[in-house]
């Protein structure tokens, strides 16, 4: 369904994902990985498989050394511009377009997410509810970053669409462009 798939490093880090297709007879879509210091661990299962599934790194970092050691093992690395010390996600949708891909599902831990609804490149958001309750002083919430400071610059979204599956609840909005 997606082109690709998009992560922040932190998530590479903290849980190790491979971000492939687990249904059968689907099509591993194109992993991109935002990593503005390319601080990606080479044992990581990301560098580990990246024979076997199409990996794009983008990044600010000048360190020519993992770059060449990352493209020999198959990785794409691509340098962004920058926006605010970070990688410029809107430019980054850009040079993803030329490459032909035209659909990006961001897997992404609350750093990213709140980078992409920043950059204003989010068409449609999905949230997953499991029937958990976690809680906790230090609980993570879905979206980091600033925040806004009037509820007038939030993020619209449209009427949800609700899926039930499996006991988890997937609730899909469309962002209204302003």
């Amino acid at each position: 369904l997606y082109s690709g798939i998009m992560a922040g490093v932190e998530t590479v880090i903290k849980d190790d994902p491979l971000l492939t297709c687990r249904i059968t007879g689907g099509r591993d879509p194109i992993r991109i990985i935002c990593d503005s210091s390319l601080r990606i661990p080479m044992d990581s299962k990301i560098v580990k498989t990246a024979a076997d599934a199409e990996t794009i790194i983008a990044t600010l970092s000048h360190d020519f050394v993992k770059t060449r050691e990352l493209e020999s093992l198959g990785i794409h690395v691509i340098k962004t511009r920058e926006k605010n010390g970070e990688i410029d996600l809107a430019n980054l949708m850009t040079i993803l377009g030329k490459m032909n891909i035209d659909s990006v599902l961001i897997e992404a831990g609350q750093t990213l997410n709140a980078s992409v609804f920043e950059a204003g490149i989010i068409d449609l958001y999905q949230l997953y509810i499991a029937p958990k309750l976690i809680g906790g002083q230090n609980a993570k919430a879905p979206i980091g970053g600033r925040g806004i400071a009037k509820m007038s610059a939030a993020v619209q979204l449209g009427t949800p669409k609700v899926k039930l599956f499996d006991g988890d609840v997937m609730l899909e909005y469309e962002v209204i462009k302003k």
